[in-house]
């Protein structure tokens, strides 16, 4: 063995050993400031407690977990760094193991910034324990149960999709009666969706640049912001990310009707990715080769997309109110059809104003997810669905969206890692840290101090302080060629389909 091979693996063994080291750095961060304090065994469970531990704890438990988040941040980033230099099966060990025993130490916390993993919980309920139909049946009735106290929008069926809600229904099922194993039920089920989506992002970049697997998985696995909505809060939207990455991975190895029916189940989870569809589908018409193939494939996924619903829905089916994907249409917060809402309502009237909004919104969605589409049938390169699929996302959470809420920058990270851009990997990770900013600064600045400011200040600040610093970045990287700090570039990646 040559001096030169021997200094190379000297070298990745202390790369190795670095690596282990922020990563137990990182394990006992979580361990003591999030785990330990907020041990769901230890936290007492009070009626409507959505975003109520914070508020009801010392404010030095704000500061900590501010601290400790940016603490993450700046290990994650050296973790990071040193994953592009490394290679080997030691290497692989420490990121896969490290980012489980994150979410295993997460996965016990109370859930801190919604109630939505109660809501999940009861609804999940109603399906398997009540036998009932939770596109039909809302909370209110069920009042009785030890989950009621604890959810909100009790009132509105589930707005999710049945994709979402079998998987709930399962988990509630082992869950059973117990408080703290429906918990821990919840909290697996993104959890292992995440795990599978950091397999599907390794075999996409297999696929896209192949020197870059470890350090692209790293992001996501290890990215704080991912590991504290998916493990610790129980967010169901990583269900989502699974299906749109699954969508990349099929297209990228020609699996055009997979991609669709991939789309399609994500859809079935969140309604957003059908908002990519188009993209996926002019890709796969251009990469076909002939007339034929292409009626064939549009044939055949319109079949199968068709017998997907059918099969999905049948068991909740009771006409078109199953469809409450747009129950929540007219409610508003942190965005700018809030704030545009509130100003306009004085005017228009609730109904009225909320009408309008909801509908320009929907309309400049639906507009700029077709220009996405056709830009990406245009660009053969590889990354022009991922691409499309993030600026779509993008699009939505800082200008249309009218609820939005922290955990929503999970889908744009999970994109992250296949991403050709260094400015959209950089906006992605910044736009998830920002975010978080919602609940730890200004909650207590703006919703909490009472009495709260009238509408629409309040609106106006609570959208400002979470959205300005997102859509200032998002402005200085559409408008400039480069930014101060650079993700490498994937010089050996394949640049197109074919």
């Amino acid at each position: 063995m040559s001096i030169a091979e021997n200094s190379n693996r000297s070298q990745n063994r202390l790369l190795v050993l670095g690596l282990s080291g922020i990563a137990a750095t990182s394990a006992l961060i979580y361990g003591l400031i999030f785990t330990i304090p907020a041990n769901f065994q230890t936290v007492v469970v009070r009626s409507k407690v959505y975003q109520d531990y914070l508020f009801s704890t010392p404010p030095a438990t704000r500061w900590w977990m501010i601290a400790a988040f940016c603490t993450l941040a700046i290990l994650y980033g050296l973790g990071w760094y040193i994953a592009r230099r490394l290679r080997g099966l030691a290497a692989w060990a420490v990121v896969i193991i490290g980012s489980l025993v994150f979410g295993i130490l997460l996965s016990y916390i109370y859930p801190i910034d919604a109630s939505d993993l109660f809501n999940n919980i009861l609804i999940g309920r109603i399906q398997s324990i009540y036998h009932a139909n939770p596109f039909v049946q809302v909370a209110d009735n069920f009042k009785g149960d030890k989950f009621f106290p604890l959810v909100s929008f009790s009132y509105l069926p589930t707005t999710y999709g049945p994709v979402w809600e079998i998987l709930a229904g399962v988990a509630a099922r082992l869950g059973d009666n117990g408080m703290f194993a429906s918990v821990l039920a919840l909290k697996w089920l993104p959890g292992i969706f995440m795990l599978a989506s950091t397999g599907v992002i390794a075999a996409i970049l297999k696929k896209q640049a192949s020197n870059t697997i470890l350090a692209g998985v790293l992001m996501f696995a290890w990215n704080p912001i991912v590991l504290y909505e998916v493990w610790g809060n129980g967010h169901n939207d990583i269900v989502m990310v699974f299906f749109i990455l699954l969508a990349v991975w099929a297209l990228l190895y020609k699996r055009y009707t997979i991609a669709i029916l991939a789309l399609a189940a994500g859809t079935l989870v969140k309604f957003i990715p059908i908002l990519l569809i188009p993209a996926a589908g002019l890709i796969a018409i251009r990469e076909l080769p002939s007339l034929r193939a292409r009626f064939r494939f549009i044939v055949a996924t319109l079949i199968s997309v068709s017998l997907l619903a059918f099969l999905i829905y049948l068991p909740f089916w009771q006409g078109f109110q199953v469809l409450t994907v747009f129950q929540r249409s007219n409610l508003f917060t942190t965005s700018l059809p809030a704030v545009i809402y509130r100003l306009s309502t004085p005017g228009l009237g609730q109904k009225r104003a909320a009408e309008l909004i909801s509908s320009a919104a929907l309309i400049l969605t639906i507009g700029f997810a077709v220009w996405q589409g056709w830009r990406a049938y245009r660009n053969t390169s590889i990354y022009s669905f991922a691409q499309a699929s993030f600026n779509i996302l993008a699009f939505y959470l800082l200008i249309t969206c009218l609820w939005f809420q922290q955990w929503y920058t999970v889908w744009l990270i999970g994109l992250a890692p296949i991403l050709a851009s260094g400015a959209a990997q950089l906006f992605a990770i910044l736009f998830g840290f920002l975010a978080i900013g919602k609940q730890l600064f200004m909650y207590p600045l703006v919703i909490w101090p009472n009495p709260r400011p009238p509408q629409p200040r309040l609106e106006i600040e609570l959208t400002l302080g979470v959205l300005g610093l997102p859509w200032m970045l998002a402005l200085a990287l559409l408008f400039r060629k480069y930014t101060p700090f650079r993700f490498p570039v994937r010089k050996s990646s394949p640049t197109s389909y074919k």
